[in-house]
């Protein structure tokens, strides 16, 4: 058992919050105290190595002020969705070496391990861990004494930074990177880091990119052939133009074997969807796995299509969009119509406005972007960030827009 003493006042947080757990589960020689008092634990026993990573990761993430939890974004990443990304990327799999690039507090690392133990494997071995946090890598070495009596030396464990050091050769990589902006806007990355990730992932970050885009390169160039690479990603890499090199650069390197559309539900404190990708590397496929929860579906489509349609026409469940002809005497909206000054304040007009439904059909629904997919909308059961508020049943309260400014809600109401 090796000591590893708390040199921050948020390490001795979570050290007393693992030493009240370990007493919880009779589990005291695990974890030397040094010194400190465990703290009461009050919360549910842990049945598994990833419920005691869960716990002990918002014990982690509780200790971090909310700026710091916020600027990361990093997201908690729930037991049973790593369990089934574990299992996915294992499935016909023995690798040698695993790698979680932004470990947070080990929640992969732990899955990996619970699959290998029912495979009679040594859970640990080959098992490699990094994070920029040192809380983070702190906590994960907490996680493994405890769940495994074991423990993992600072050549498997290490705080340093996954997007400026080169990374090792592995079989797998299993990670949820961080979403983050490349926006200089809203927390996103700054100039002197764009520019860095762009000379270091010139395929994968691009401009306008999610800093998830860049791990996907990094994961891809350092696991050998055959290889595989599981993955929690913003839904959104399916689609933007930015994404679109590092998408064509995929389908040639590394193409999906396995994608799954999350929906909104498995990250609620984020505010995009997200969904797993399982990719290939150096692989020939022949049909690719598609499965959506937010409506369930299953489908499996041949692999080439990639090659011949956009990712995200290819990936999202087909919806049944009425047919309709085109009139020949129809003219396009661009030679009608010029959009001028003003749509900005006219849209933030409208959202302070916007109040939650009372009833089931009110008389002015909102519908943002994210509440639109082909031949349907989603209002009511998906809820909607509009103008930096969360809505379920977002409407437009009339009354409110006139009290505001009468002649200019009668004005831009018209345009309707």
């Amino acid at each position: 058992m090796i000591e590893i003493y708390p040199s921050t006042q948020e390490m001795q947080k979570v050290l007393i919050q693992a030493l009240g757990l370990a007493r919880a589960m009779n589990r005291e020689d695990r974890i030397p105290s040094m010194g400190f008092t465990p703290q009461e634990w009050n919360g549910p026993i842990p049945n598994s190595p990833c419920e005691i990573a869960d716990l002990l990761g918002r014990v982690r993430e509780h200790a971090l002020p909310a700026a710091q939890r916020i600027k990361s974004g990093a997201h908690h990443t729930p037991p049973d969705l790593a369990r089934d990304l574990a299992r996915q990327a294992l499935a016909g799999r023995q690798p040698d070496r695993v790698f979680d690039p932004c470990c947070g507090a080990g929640v992969f690392l732990c899955a990996v391990a619970e699959e290998r133990l029912k495979r009679g494997a040594p859970p640990l071995k080959g098992l490699v861990g990094w994070d920029r946090d040192p809380l983070a890598v702190y906590t994960t070495k907490l996680v493994v004494m405890l769940a495994f009596d074991d423990s993992m030396n600072d050549t498997k464990l290490q705080c340093c930074d996954a997007m400026t050091t080169d990374w090792p050769a592995v079989d797998l990589v299993i990670t949820n990177p961080p979403f983050v902006s490349s926006s200089l806007k809203k927390g996103g990355l700054d100039v002197e880091t764009r520019a860095l990730l762009r000379q270091r992932f010139p395929i994968g970050f691009q401009k306008r990119s999610d800093l998830a885009a860049a791990f996907i390169e990094a994961a891809v160039r350092c696991t050998k052939p055959g290889g595989r690479i599981a993955l929690v990603l913003p839904e959104s890499l399916l689609a933007t133009e930015a994404a679109a090199p590092l998408r064509s650069w995929l389908t040639d390197n590394a193409p999906p074997s396995r994608i799954d559309l999350l929906g909104a539900k498995a990250f609620p404190d984020a505010s995009v969807r997200a969904a797993t990708w399982i990719l290939e590397c150096g692989a020939l496929l022949e049909n690719i796995e598609l499965t959506s929860h937010s409506p369930w579906s299953r489908r499996r489509v041949p692999a080439q299509q990639l090659r011949q349609l956009p990712w995200s026409a290819v990936v999202v469940p087909p919806q049944q969009i009425p047919s309709f002809k085109i009139p020949e005497s129809a003219q396009k909206l661009d030679d009608l119509a010029d959009l001028s000054r003003g749509f900005t304040d006219d849209f933030y007009f409208f959202a302070r406005s916007i109040r939650e439904a009372e009833e089931q059909s009110p008389a002015h629904p909102v519908l943002s972007v994210g509440l639109v997919d082909p031949g349907r909308h989603w209002w009511g059961e998906r809820r909607a960030k509009i103008a930096g508020r969360w809505f379920q049943r977002p409407e437009l309260h009339m009354d409110t827009l006139r009290t505001e400014d009468s002649e200019r809600a009668e004005r831009l109401m018209a345009k309707q």
